[in-house]
């Protein structure tokens, strides 16, 4: 999937994604996480992780979350509203998660804590993520690799002028499993 963050001015961004299936979704850009937009943050920790099931895995996969609309292709391919509500419904826990796991990388990025990881709260060193079907502590590897991935999309995206774009790919698989049956 192609995801594109368009740089509207100092504190605005419009993020995109142009699925498998050929159409476009845009996604309403809700904030940054101190310079870095929200959907980039989001897709630093979900790609570095893996995370199929976060915000880009789940829009990959289908879904529709409010504040994202269809801007390109065809606008309601047959079966597509209730798979987007089954896909959202079912990763909805999983999207809060990837949610919370931004706004922890957020403080751990910004602060340097990746560098002093044995002398961070607590509370950020028993981060979890879902690997499989088994709910995992992160590492100090994975806490290295996301803040490693951040810093570089930020870097690229303080490099992007106003009115620019910076193009990614979204590379995870897609999620598998089956959805509930659609109606």
């Amino acid at each position: 999937m192609r995801v594109s963050i368009s740089h509207l001015d100092d504190r605005r961004y419009a993020a995109s994604a142009t699925r498998a299936d050929g159409v476009t979704v845009s996604i309403t850009g809700y904030g940054f996480a101190h310079r870095l937009p929200r959907a980039l943050a989001h897709f630093a920790v979900e790609d570095t992780l893996e995370l199929r099931q976060g915000l880009w895995g789940s829009v990959a996969a289908g879904a529709l979350h409010p504040g994202t609309s269809v801007t390109e292709g065809q606008s309601v391919p047959a079966g597509s509203s209730d798979k987007s509500r089954a896909i959202t419904d079912a990763t909805a826990l999983s999207v809060a998660d990837a949610r919370g796991l931004v706004a922890a990388f957020d403080e751990i990025v910004n602060a340097n804590l990746d560098a002093r990881w044995p002398q961070v709260e607590p509370k950020l060193q028993t981060l979890k993520i879902t690997r499989g079907t088994h709910l995992v502590p992160l590492t100090k590897t994975d806490v290295a690799r996301v803040a490693v991935a951040w810093r570089h999309l930020q870097a690229r995206w303080d490099a992007v002028p106003a009115g620019g774009t910076l193009d990614l790919e979204w590379k995870a698989p897609l999620m598998s499993g089956s959805w509930p049956a659609l109606r």
